[in-house]
């Protein structure tokens, strides 16, 4: 269902999108302003420090699980030519949950913030573009109603990383765009326990709908 909802703002965005070609070649400089919807596929890896190879806790080996979120971005590019480059900040607010199999806990996605640049080159009024920068993730610990009150329970972490993705922008109409954009992030390693240490990772695929001024 999740996955349901993306496809069906995938295409409402590039159906609107459609009549912006018989339109006059948009410039691409200027502030921005974004809402943005994402698939948002989470990983989560628990290792212990006195043996790392004995993973185990979540899902037998690497657990991982499907949500989506929602958020926004605020930018400002340059264009000269075809080629366009730029800066962005941006917050989202997730809501994905990855269950661990072992153990009565779960681990749940809140806020992550970016702070990136992206470069790219216009083809036929289309943006085509990478980006690359900070990451700032929120996971939380999750006590099931099985659970004693140990070790996830009040873990709550933001943990730092970096980004990179790639992406399409295109016209809708007078300064509005949409864009379709993959973006990976990977957060730095956490210390849960004593013997014990989190790896948090997420891919996502994201609509978006934003405004150029």
């Amino acid at each position: 269902m999740k996955t349901a909802h993306l496809i069906a703002a995938v295409a409402l965005v590039a159906g609107v999108a459609v009549p912006a070609q018989a339109q006059d070649a948009p410039s691409h400089t200027g502030p921005r302003a974004e809402v943005r919807f994402a698939y948002d596929f989470v990983g989560a890896t628990l290792r212990t420090t006195i043996n790392p190879q004995n993973r185990g806790t979540f899902a037998g080996d690497d657990a991982s699980d499907e949500g989506t979120n929602i958020g926004g971005e605020v930018g400002y590019d340059v264009q000269a030519g075809p080629a366009v480059v730029g800066i962005y900040a941006g917050a989202e607010k997730g809501s994905t949950q990855v269950n661990a199999i072992s153990r009565p806990y779960a681990l749940k996605t809140g806020m992550n913030w970016t702070v990136g640049a992206r470069a790219g080159v216009v083809s036929r009024d289309v943006l085509i573009y990478v980006k690359a920068g900070y990451s700032n993730g929120e996971l939380r610990g999750l006590l099931l109603p099985t659970a004693s009150p140990t070790f996830f329970s009040a873990y709550d972490s933001k943990r730092n990383g970096w980004h990179a993705g790639a992406g399409a922008e295109f016209p809708i109409a007078g300064g509005v765009y949409g864009k379709l954009e993959y973006v990976h992030h990977k957060y730095d390693t956490a210390t849960v326990s004593t013997t014990e240490e989190l790896r948090f990772s997420r891919n996502q695929l994201v609509a978006g709908v934003g405004y150029r001024f």
